[in-house]
């Protein structure tokens, strides 16, 4: 028998209202079926509660029934209060993990004609994922790092532009880390979490801090023309200029760092 649903009894608090979320970016609550079923308070619950979450999450349950997919557990992982993202895992190969999410995506597009995005995102992966304390180690942005000046130096323009995105991958990463310790936690009052990383690094109110802040931003343009703006040629300078930024800036955060903590 595949994956299904099996509700004990109703979900208790108002389902229409999401309940306070304390999620954060990459907080992560972890759902294992029950006798291959989900326990719908339980899911209901990791959900906040939240109908129309706990309904798209009930769509792709029924496409994996469908599908004889026997997921093993389903991870929820909060980006703030109001977006996450909902995957569901099983002992299975990449390929058939993609397919299994190319069906829910369409069944999620034919069951909800919504316009405005959906605030819960939901993809199939395999169980066998790297451990999440390994995302943002000293190890892999050691290698990020690395990879920046190697791309910078190639001689293609895909490779200038994966440089220019690592680039500022390392220096949001760094700066997260030190925001955590040491900025006041002030409201997310910025649907991103880069633009508001920015806000905290001003909200320090030092100098030092705000030429942080300064810089990030600076970056950030960069990544963003990297990644997205396909419309004009990214040139190699942009490349080696975000890669020397990224090493200034991880030059000043350090020195910040010895004097603020």
């Amino acid at each position: 028998m595949a994956t299904g649903i099996k509700q004990l009894h109703s979900t208790p608090g108002n389902p229409a209202t999401p309940s306070p979320g304390t999620g954060t970016q990459g907080t992560a609550r972890m759902i294992r079926p029950s006798n291959v079923n989900y326990d719908l308070e339980e899911l209901s619950a990791a959900l906040h509660y939240n109908d129309e979450w706990l309904g798209r999450a009930k769509v792709a349950i029924e496409v994996l029934d469908r599908s004889n997919a026997h997921t093993a557990y389903a991870r929820v992982i909060f980006f703030d209060k109001e977006r996450a993202a909902l995957c569901f895992h099983l002992a299975a190969d990449i390929f058939r993990c993609a397919q299994l999410t190319r069906v829910v995506h369409r069944a999620l597009g034919t069951s909800f004609e919504r316009v405005v995005p959906p605030s819960l995102l939901i993809d199939v992966g395999p169980t066998a994922h790297p451990d999440a304390a390994l995302a943002g180690s000293p190890t892999v942005l050691a290698d990020l790092t690395a990879s920046v000046s190697m791309l910078a130096n190639a001689t293609t323009e895909a490779s200038w532009r994966q440089a220019a995105v690592c680039a500022y991958v390392v220096a949001f990463r760094l700066a997260r880390k030190l925001i955590t310790a040491i900025c006041p936690p002030t409201p997310n009052v910025l649907d991103s979490p880069l633009d508001t990383a920015i806000w905290q690094l001003r909200m320090h109110r030092s100098p030092e801090a705000r030429a942080l802040a300064e810089a990030l931003a600076s970056m950030q343009v960069t990544y963003s023309t990297a990644a997205f703006d396909f419309d004009a040629p990214f040139p190699q300078d942009q490349a080696l200029l975000q890669s020397e930024a990224m090493k200034a800036f991880q030059a000043d955060l350090a020195a910040f760092q010895a004097t603020a903590v």
